[in-house]
Order: C-alpha cells, then sequence, then structure tokens
C-alpha cells in the first residue's frame, strides 16, 4: 500500500496512531487533521488522493476483520464438537472399547497415517513474472506517459508547472476545519448513542469513518469556477474510480489465470489515473478535477461496504443525514441505493418507515421532501422508483400514510417543473402497481385501499391541472407549460395502465383517461386520446357499469373538495355542476350521462338537506322540500336517507 505523503506536522499529531482499538486493528491515523491539511494548504496531489483512500480502506478493513471474529464466535458457539464414538460421558477415550465395524472393515491405521503423511509437490511450476499494472513495452505508445488530449481548451488551459515544490494559490477558499472547542451538532450526539449499543472497538470505526467523510465533504466542497454537476466533465469524472476498479479487476483476473509476482512499487490503476487528472490544465483547474474524482472514489467505496452489510442500519442512516445536512442530495442517493436488503412490509395502512431499523436510510432519504423543493427532489423520486422497480420497495406501503406525502409532493413537482420527468414516472410506477393483479371486474369492496390509492393520484393531478388552466387565464401572460406538463402526466398514466390492463378495461386506464377529461373542460385543449379510452372502456362494460359510475362519482367528489378547501361546502356541488354540465359535451354513453345527472341532483340535495336541517321537530312541512325520487325522510334518525329499491 502507498505511504502518505509527508504533511506539516505530519509526526507530532498521530495521537490515534497509540490509541488503537485492539492489538489486530491497524494503525489508525487523525484523518481529520490530514484533511485539515488540505483544506488549509490547498496541495492536492494524486499520492495524497491514494493515501487518503487507504486510510478508509483501512477503517473499513479492521471492520471486515472484526465482522469475521464475530462470526467466528458465533459459529463456535453454535456448533458441537465432534464426538468420538468410543469416548465416555465425562470425554475420555475408553481402554478397551470395540471399534465400529465401518472402520474395521473399509479402513485400517497404517493406511490411514500412510496418507496423511503424504507429500505433495507444487501443482504449479514457477512461471514468468512481469510488473502488475503495467503493459509490456512493445504494446506501449510513444506517447504513454502523455495525455492524448488535443483541443482549444485545453491548449488553452493546459499549463503544467515545471518546479513540484512551486505552489500555486486559488480564489475559492475552502470551509474551514471544525475546531474541537465548538459544541457538538446533533449528528454527533446521534453517533454518541452507539457507544453502548455496538461496544467501543466498532463505534472508534463508526466514528472514524464518519470523521473521515465529513471531513471529506468539507474538502471537496464545490467553489463558483467549478464544473457544473450536471455537465459531461462531471459525470465522466464521477465514473473515473468505476473505471479504475474495472481496470485493478480486469488485470487480477489475468494473473489469476497466469499467475506472476507483483512488484510492490509497482503503481495501482487509481494512482495512474489520478496521475493524469492532475497533469490535466493548470493548477485550479486540475484541482477542481481531483476534488469531483475522489469525492465519487469515496462515497463508490462506502456504498460497496454498504451493500456488502458492514454497517449498522442506523449508522447508514447518519451517513444519509449527513450528506444531507452538507447538501450532498447525489452521495445520499447513492449510499441508500446500496442496501442490499428488502424492505419490511407494512404492518398497517398507518405505519411509517421508522418502524423498522431496515427501512432507516429511505426513512432519511424520504425526509428531504419536506425541507427541499426543486431540482434535487428529483433524484429521491428516482431512487424511490427503481426500489418499486427491483422490488426492493414492497408494493404494499403505497397504500400507507408516508406514500400519500410523496404523492403530494410528486404532484406539485409536476405542476412546478423541475422534476416533472421523474415525478410523472413516480405516479405512473405506482398506479400501476395499485391496480396490480386487478382483472377486468372490479372488486367487490368498493372502500378498498388499492382503488383509494387510483382515486388519490388521479385527483390530485387532475386538481393540479385545474388550478394551472385557471392560473394560466387570469394571469396577462399565458403560461400554458405546467398545464400541458400536468396532462402529459395523465395521458402518460393512463398509457402506462392500458399496457398493463387487458383489452383497455382496467380502472386505472379509466380514472386517469376520465381526470384528464374533466381537466380539458375549461380549456382549448382537447384531449382526444382520453376521450377514446373512456368511450372504449363504457361502451365495452356490462356487468361493471355501476362499479364505473362509483368510480367516477368519486373522483368527482375527490377533485371538488380539494377545489372548494377553505371555503364553504357548497362550492363542492358547484365545481360538481361544472363537471356535469361540461361531461355532457363528450361523446359518451348515454347511461353514463344520465347517472352523473341524478348523482349531481342528489349530491346537490343533500348537500342543501345538510345545510337546511329541520332538526328534532319531525319531517319538514309539505312544499318546503322538493326531494328527488328515492329519497325518504326518516323520523328516527332525523336525516334523509335513500331507500334501497
Amino acid at each position: 500500500m502507498l505511504a502518505a505523503p509527508a504533511s506539516r506536522d505530519c509526526g507530532t499529531r498521530r495521537d490515534a496512531a497509540s490509541q488503537g482499538p485492539t492489538s489486530t486493528t491497524p494503525t489508525l491515523l487523525t484523518t481529520r487533521y490530514t484533511l485539515a491539511d488540505d483544506i488549509r494548504d490547498g496541495i492536492w496531489t494524486a499520492e495524497r488522493c491514494v493515501a487518503l483512500l487507504a486510510q478508509l480502506e483501512s477503517q473499513l478493513a479492521a471492520l471486515r476483520r472484526l465482522a469475521g471474529e464475530t462470526q467466528h464466535c458465533t459459529s463456535n458457539a453454535g456448533s458441537h464438537a465432534p464426538t468420538n464414538p468410543n469416548a465416555n460421558k465425562t470425554g475420555s477415550i475408553l481402554p478397551n472399547a470395540k471399534r465400529k465395524r465401518v472402520y474395521q472393515t473399509y479402513s485400517s491405521d497404517h493406511i490411514r497415517k500412510r496418507k496423511q503423511s503424504t507429500h505433495r509437490t507444487a501443482a504449479t511450476p514457477p512461471r514468468k513474472s512481469r510488473v502488475y499494472g503495467e503493459l509490456r513495452r512493445s504494446q506501449q505508445s510513444p506517447s504513454a506517459n502523455q495525455l492524448a488530449v488535443i483541443t482549444p481548451i485545453c491548449a488553452k488551459n493546459r499549463r503544467i508547472i515545471a518546479h513540484p515544490s512551486e505552489t500555486y494559490t486559488t480564489q475559492n477558499q475552502r470551509p474551514e476545519p471544525l475546531d474541537d472547542d465548538e459544541p457538538s451538532c446533533p449528528l454527533d450526539e446521534s453517533l454518541q448513542s452507539f457507544r453502548a449499543r455496538i461496544g467501543e472497538v466498532r463505534y472508534r470505526i463508526y466514528s472514524t469513518i464518519f470523521d473521515w467523510l465529513r471531513d471529506l465533504f468539507l474538502a471537496t466542497a464545490a467553489a463558483w469556477n467549478d464544473p457544473h454537476s450536471k455537465s459531461l466533465l462531471s459525470m465522466c469524472l464521477r465514473r473515473v474510480p468505476e473505471y479504475a476498479e474495472h481496470i485493478e479487476e480486469y488485470e487480477r483476473q489475468g494473473f489469476a489465470a497466469e499467475p506472476m509476482e507483483r512488484p510492490s512499487s509497482c503503481p495501482s490503476a487509481s494512482l495512474a489515473l489520478y496521475s493524469q487528472l492532475e497533469t490535466l490544465g493548470y493548477g485550479p483547474w486540475s484541482r477542481a478535477l481531483m476534488l469531483r474524482a475522489i469525492r465519487a472514489h469515496g462515497v463508490l467505496i462506502l456504498a460497496k461496504s454498504v451493500g456488502k452489510g458492514l454497517f449498522d442500519p442506523s449508522f447508514i442512516s447518519l451517513l444519509v443525514d449527513l450528506c444531507l445536512s452538507m447538501g450532498c442530495d447525489r452521495e445520499a442517493v447513492r449510499i441508500t441505493s446500496a442496501v442490499a436488503w428488502p424492505l419490511p412490509r407494512p404492518r398497517k395502512a398507518t405505519s411509517y418507515l421508522a418502524e423498522s431499523s431496515r427501512s432507516l436510510p429511505t426513512h432519511a432519504l424520504l425526509s428531504v421532501l419536506n425541507e427541499r423543493s426543486g431540482r434535487r427532489c428529483g433524484l429521491v423520486f428516482d431512487h424511490v422508483s427503481n426500489l418499486l422497480k427491483e422490488k426492493r420497495l414492497p408494493p404494499s406501503w403505497i397504500h400507507t400514510g408516508p406514500f400519500t406525502e410523496v404523492f403530494t409532493y410528486a404532484v406539485k413537482a409536476v405542476r412546478d417543473g423541475p422534476c416533472a420527468a421523474a415525478a410523472a414516472e413516480l405516479l405512473a410506477l405506482s398506479a400501476n402497481l395499485a391496480m396490480h393483479g386487478n382483472s377486468s371486474r372490479l372488486h367487490a369492496e368498493r372502500g378498498g385501499c388499492r382503488y383509494q390509492t387510483l382515486v388519490r393520484i388521479a385527483a390530485g393531478l387532475g386538481t393540479a391541472a385545474i388550478m394551472a388552466n385557471r392560473r394560466r387565464s387570469e394571469s396577462s401572460a399565458a403560461q400554458s407549460g405546467p398545464f400541458k406538463r400536468l396532462c402529459y402526466a395523465l395521458r402518460w398514466c393512463a398509457g402506462r395502465s392500458c399496457e398493463q390492463s387487458l383489452r383497455q378495461r382496467g380502472p386505472g386506464a379509466f380514472l386517469f383517461a376520465f381526470t384528464e377529461l374533466i381537466a380539458c373542460i375549461d380549456s382549448e385543449h382537447c384531449a382526444f386520446d382520453a376521450q377514446k379510452i373512456v368511450s372504449h372502456i363504457l361502451t365495452t362494460t356490462s356487468e361493471t357499469q355501476d362499479e364505473y359510475l362509483y368510480l367516477a362519482l368519486r373522483l368527482m367528489r375527490a377533485m371538488g373538495r380539494v377545489l372548494a378547501r377553505g371555503k364553504d361546502a357548497s362550492y363542492a356541488h358547484v365545481d360538481l355542476v361544472q363537471f356535469s354540465r361540461g361531461l355532457n359535451r363528450q361523446q359518451l354513453p348515454v347511461w353514463f350521462l344520465q347517472g352523473l345527472d341524478e348523482a349531481e341532483r342528489d349530491f346537490g340535495f343533500v348537500l342543501h338537506a345538510s345545510n337546511n336541517a329541520p332538526g328534532a321537530a319531525g319531517a319538514p312541512a309539505a312544499g318546503t322540500w322538493t326531494p328527488p325520487p328515492g329519497w325518504v325522510w326518516e323520523d328516527g334518525i332525523g336525516e334523509w336517507t335513500r331507500s334501497a329499491s
């Protein structure tokens, strides 16, 4: 392993090296001071980057060794030692005990002793060795040690420092390291709570890794002249650690097939790549490139350790909180996505993710939706979609309370537009999972949570589309972007639902297409595809007409309640009347439109009767009320009820 480069006061600040946790644990350097030197001095070289990564690898190696010892002790405690059949209860072998017939017949002592004393020679003869990590001279190009990138930008920005001792200054002031005298943050207090639960040795390793990651984020904080995170250069730099691991794995497999000796002075692929980044461009520019690469490399190493199960779920959640608190949302998603174990199923509809320790990292990641809004939430939506696609998140979670808030933020994201594509994909995927396993016939239980989730998603998208259309008509400047995005999301959900349904008769396709029809009533936008889907479903339905009519009424009332939120309840009836009259202009079946008209009159009568109830005086006087057919006054409960006939 490469030795760490000499730094300022390096020999006087190694107090942690003399206080190792155990004799088997490797020497631990004070990683906070090493990274603080980098922040203060601004010296970033290829050797320093590899040395900092080696510090993290040493901590993970100690943690793997500790986990292996724990597993070995557990297996020895659970297994029983092999017993001798000729031994008594005390464990001593009987002198004149008769051996088993199998041993007497098929084996003998001299044959067994001769087999044990057989000496085997080396099966693989010594072969010619070559340097590990380097190509033969015949395969090397004349410019093997140069970076063959000849572009006007690189020619302009490339300036290699002639003297190695020469240092450069930059206007980018990195944040100062944390002092020991400052008060501890809540994350440090959460880390202190692990001491009694996981033991002193494991806690010390956890604390070192936590400080290492925090100092890495401080040292590699983005500056004003750094490349943008979504630029092609940044995306390539984030893939540099993966390329280095692929190269090392390829060489490792080649030497496994043809065993050769590797000299200790041979540079690794990581050092070679960081050396090329160091020589690319002038000082501050090459430093920015190395900072992006080493941050991605450190997070990649931690993510691989998370995937192997080295860390406790509570500690992974703490690392995610650290990433989110420092504005590193991409790194938080990377660490959370590396969790290999599937999340447990919810116990009930009111369950939340923090109930189980295995779902704590995902719970910590979803908390970013409550604090932030904008483009960064798209990473969270993509992560939840990947969990649902990979079946690591049970589909029953989409019917619980936590995902009601996720759907609300997704609808807002589709309306506002920063991460509309990721939010629309999550809504469409959730709708498909909500109706997964349904046939063309709806369930007898109309109030099931499965259709409640579908109605909730469709009503949220439809209400947001209606509000965006009203805002567009009221404002002077025509802003049709949010309304078109919401209509596109509804059309996308309907199309995905049609793919999952049989002959376009699924409830999801009907709900989203019907919602798009309602949203486009007062706009010049024509929903021909939605009208085609709704007409096809209603005309081919014979046995489930009442069920589809019930779903349509439930959706319209849900949208009316949302639009009338904060107002009088009569506004919900106004919106319902507006929806029904607008649908009369659509080419829908007659029985469906008649059912909507009857439901409109019934709903209006119920609202009027509830606002002007006669109380305990009995039935109202004749001529005061004009109830629709089928409504009867019940003296026992003092309300109007619908007769069963």
